[in-house]
């Protein structure tokens, strides 16, 4: 019983962490389109920075839902 208790906290602790990177992937490109508007910056800086980091939160969330679904 506490082998399956273990594996369903398992899950949830990575559904959750899907979750949590799925929305953090989101923040850094809806940035690409807001920080233009409220600040001065460089194009170029913010889609090397924001949507590299994004591609590899979001590749992250997309792992973690693997990996909870083969539990």
């Amino acid at each position: 019983m506490e082998g399956l208790f273990d594996k369903e906290v398992r899950r949830d602790t990575l559904l959750v962490l899907s979750g949590l990177c799925t929305n953090l992937s989101a923040g850094w490109l809806g940035s690409i389109f807001i920080l233009p508007i409220f600040f001065d910056t460089k194009p170029l800086l913010l889609l090397t920075a924001n949507l590299t980091s994004a591609i590899f939160v979001l590749v992250g969330a997309i792992w973690f839902a693997g990996k909870a679904r083969s539990l």
